[in-house]
């Protein structure tokens, strides 16, 4: 009877376990199954496969594809079974819609990275910023001594710290070259930078001038010189023959 009992339970377990690995498997075969619809064009097109198909054959998935290349190892490899995340170049003779059926991933896969591009040109300088605060100045320092010098005319000369003197130095420039001209009496003109001459200029007009003021002058000091001594005379103070 106890054998009998136990033939019933292990068959019953094993029925048990039967009926949840068929749930498990009909659980993966359909309710995780998606579709996905990929448009390709007539040409290139770069595609990845967005889920797991059951078929991963090249003319499976894609039947109108003429070709297929994955990029490897820096060159491009004609392949046939794709890779689900991974790129690859098709080229079909048309225009065509195809359904990918299969069960999605969890994460895509990371290519290795690529060589660093070549540097972008630099771009223009930025607005310049606000000038700040002048500072405090500080505490002018003490005046140093002068270097002992000797001078001789407009020459001067310095003292080495060796004790030697250094070459004198004439601080008067060099005297420049009179500009081309010619005289005529008391009056001289110069020559233009373009070759023409300027006018007469009567060199001895302001001398002239100021001996006549001059003259005015004692003239008129003579004048008041007569009229004090007519004054003085007639008060009596001096004889007319006193001065």
């Amino acid at each position: 009877m106890k054998t009998k009992q136990k033939i019933i339970l292990s068959q019953f377990v094993f029925a048990l376990i039967l009926i949840t690995h068929i749930a498990v498997i009909n659980h993966l075969s359909y309710a995780e199954k998606y579709s996905h619809e990929i448009t390709l064009k007539k040409g290139w097109n770069l595609i990845s496969l967005p889920l797991s198909p059951d078929d991963n054959y090249i003319f499976t998935l894609f039947p109108d594809a003429e070709i297929a290349y994955e990029y490897k190892n820096r060159d491009y490899v004609s392949v046939e079974l794709l890779e689900v995340g991974k790129g690859y170049w098709v080229k079909i003779n048309s225009d065509h819609n195809y359904i990918i059926s299969g069960t999605p991933f969890s994460s895509c896969l990371q290519g290795p990275q690529g060589e660093r591009g070549p540097a972008g040109i630099e771009g223009k300088q930025g607005v310049a910023g606000i000038q700040g605060k002048t500072g405090t100045q500080g505490l002018k320092g003490d005046t140093g001594l002068a270097p002992e010098h000797e001078w001789n005319d407009s020459f001067v000369r310095f003292k080495n710290p060796d004790g030697t003197w250094g070459n004198s130095v004439n601080l008067r420039g060099p005297t420049g070259l009179a500009p081309e001209h010619e005289s005529y009496n008391s009056s001289i003109r110069f020559k233009n930078p373009d070759g023409t001459w300027g006018n007469y200029i009567d060199i001895a007009s302001p001398i002239k001038q100021y001996i006549q003021t001059l003259e005015a002058k004692i003239s008129k000091q003579n004048d008041q010189i007569e009229t004090i001594k007519s004054a003085l005379i007639n008060f009596g103070v001096i004889e007319e023959d006193g001065l």
